[in-house]
């Protein structure tokens, strides 16, 4: 599903925002 992808994406945004 899509929702897998966006949350991929969410993860790396809090990885970049550490």
């Amino acid at each position: 599903e899509r929702v897998s992808l966006y949350e991929d994406k969410l993860e790396r945004l809090v990885e970049y925002n550490k």
